[in-house]
């Protein structure tokens, strides 16, 4: 997801925050001493999480927790607050950009004195751990996953002929995206534009080496892979292969969508992407380097959302229980279905993918694959506090400075150059 993201400035006093009134949940709240547990998400989403709160109250009466819950807009600012004030609840909603910034503020309880009794990571899939740890110490524990993907308008690519591998080179991409354009008559583009997409980038930065941070926080994307970055897609939009800049800036509606592009990038959950789409979509990796490479090689699987506990928590070990029949409890967690993506324990996994048909199955096949193939670096290290401003929040460096290259007003190496002294303020504001 996208949103407005929290800087330093929004965890100024007491630690943790100044931001908006405190979080105006449709949940419950009875006051009786249970735990409190609080999340966002589309209106599925609530509800399937509401269903597996209330199986595990039924199965466990001293793990029964008050929900509040909302939309994801605004949900971090108002968490902040709720820290500051002594009044965030228990059990807490983070996803893998928001982690760093609460668990260095000391928001967060470190749960590895929990693992494996009740947070279980050896039942869960290959590094299903890695993504809720902060500076060796873990911080939040996943209840979906998901990985990096393009996805196929199948209906456009056949219309215009223009055959779609199964794995891709970013060289190949572009051509078949460019060939797509001129098939169309330069009516469709091949691409959405990718120039702005945080984890596109990501794994375009791993297959060079590197990490986009370091261990330490810092930018760890150079000046050269953030040019290469800017003017590959500055070539594929001249060339009629990727949407035009007016496009990319000024739709409201996904160029994929709206039938102006025939791919574009995605998370593997893929479930609200294709109910836009009547066609059926297929997931691809993101394109390699090399065509030797196994496709995914440097993809990795990651949190959808985690639940963390406060830190000032009463029930620290009720807390941990809870979390650890989120990720393993065949129940509770199958009671989520993949509304949040692919299940993070081994167990409800497959039950999952033994069941599944259609999209299900595909994003469960397309998981699995990516987890066998994604070998060839290790696995990123926590996005730190600031890191949402620089690529995922409304308005985000990475996006402005793509459109500021797509308009003329920069090269893509100033770009670049801008890019590495403006995230250096980001983090460390």
């Amino acid at each position: 997801m996208t949103g407005p993201g929290i800087g330093r400035r929004a965890f100024g006093a007491m630690g943790l925050g100044l931001g908006a009134a405190a979080l105006a949940g449709c949940g419950t709240g009875r006051g009786d001493g249970r735990q409190r547990a609080t999340f966002y998400g589309a209106p599925d989403v609530n509800a399937a999480l509401v269903a597996a709160f209330g199986l595990l109250r039924r199965e466990h009466p001293e793990l029964a927790v008050d929900s509040e819950f909302g939309a994801f807009q605004g949900y971090y600012d108002k968490l902040a607050t709720r820290f500051a004030g002594g009044a965030a609840p228990d059990v807490v909603m983070m996803d893998f950009t928001h982690l760093a910034g609460y668990a260095q503020r000391g928001a967060l309880l470190d749960v590895t004195r929990y693992a494996p009794d009740p947070v279980d990571g050896a039942a869960g899939r290959p590094a299903v751990l890695d993504g809720g740890r902060f500076r060796d110490r873990l911080y939040g524990v996943p209840i979906g996953t998901h990985t990096q993907a393009i996805v196929v308008r199948t209906d456009l690519a056949a219309k215009y002929g223009v055959a779609v591998p199964d794995a891709t080179t970013w060289e190949s991409y572009a051509r078949i995206c460019t060939d797509i354009g001129k098939a169309s008559g330069g009516t469709v583009f091949g691409t959405e534009d990718g120039g702005g997409s945080d984890f596109a980038l990501d794994i375009w930065v791993r297959q060079r080496g590197g990490q986009l941070f370091t261990e330490s926080g810092r930018l760890g994307a150079t000046r050269e892979h953030l040019a290469e970055w800017f003017e590959y897609w500055r070539r594929l939009r001249a060339s009629g292969g990727a949407a035009s800049i007016d496009v990319t800036a000024n739709t409201t509606v996904r160029a994929l969508v709206a039938g102006q592009a025939v791919i574009g990038f995605n998370f593997s959950n893929a479930t609200g992407i294709q109910g836009q789409v009547k066609a059926p979509l297929r997931m691809l990796t993101i394109p390699g380097v090399s065509a030797r490479d196994r496709p995914g090689a440097y993809q990795y699987i990651k949190p959808t959302n985690m639940f963390s506990v406060n830190r000032s928590t009463a029930r620290p070990d009720r807390a941990a229980r809870i979390l650890g029949a989120f990720l393993t409890d065949e129940r509770v967690a199958g009671r989520l279905g993949m509304t949040l993506g692919s299940p993070p324990a081994r167990a409800v996994f497959d039950a999952a993918r033994a069941k599944a048909t259609g999209v299900g199955r595909t994003i469960l096949d397309f998981d699995a694959m990516v987890q066998r193939n994604a070998t060839a670096t290790r696995y990123p290290p926590t996005r730190p506090l600031g890191a949402d401003q620089l690529l995922t929040a409304t308005g985000a460096l990475l996006g402005r400075l793509n459109l500021s290259v797509g308009y003329g007003q920069v090269s893509p190496r100033q770009a670049a150059e801008d890019f590495v002294n403006q995230a250096t303020s980001y983090l460390q504001a």
